[in-house]
């Protein structure tokens, strides 16, 4: 059924199943958390911890099952600092577990309220520029759009090299 995974809650992850063999069928339960409990890697959404159970059936009528542990988190940990100088260290600002709110808008403004980022999800964290060039050390502000009925995150983000 693939490996554990954590995601925040109001979020959603895809599992990470994997099978071997011909004329497979997948049966996924509790059903109501997935988006197909029929495929192999179903989309789940769910807010409180929980084990998924698979179950592959092949061509000839033989059964294996397995299960993977969902753990929620509560809420959403923004860190409040980066270091974008290339040393491989904290060189983008990556928000943990941001990636299964799937849908959601993380704007970043500078001192003087311009909009300098801007994503829908958050596939690719901020790494300090704006058009390809390094911003300057400072503080920048956030606001942070789950768009899954949560309120929103604001605050501020310090950029040091």
């Amino acid at each position: 059924a693939g490996p554990d995974r954590i995601m925040l809650e109001g979020g959603q992850i895809v599992v990470l199943a994997s099978a071997n063999g011909t004329g497979l069928q997948y049966l996924w339960t509790p059903v109501q958390f997935t988006n197909n409990p029929n495929v192999l890697q179903p989309t789940i959404s769910i807010n409180r911890d929980t084990s998924l159970w698979l179950t592959v059936t092949n061509n000839v009528g033989c059964v294996d099952s397995s299960s993977v542990k969902i753990k929620v988190i509560g809420s959403l940990v923004v860190p409040n600092a980066f270091s974008p100088n290339n040393d491989g260290i904290n060189d983008k600002w990556v928000i943990p577990l941001l990636e299964t709110y799937t849908n959601c808008e993380v704007l970043i403004f500078n001192r003087q309220g311009q909009q300098i980022f801007s994503s829908i999800g958050y596939n690719t964290p901020w790494d300090g520029t704006l058009k390809g060039q390094p911003l300057p050390v400072g503080t920048y502000y956030y606001i942070i759009n789950p768009r899954n009925g949560r309120s929103r995150y604001t605050g501020w983000v310090q950029l040091i090299r």
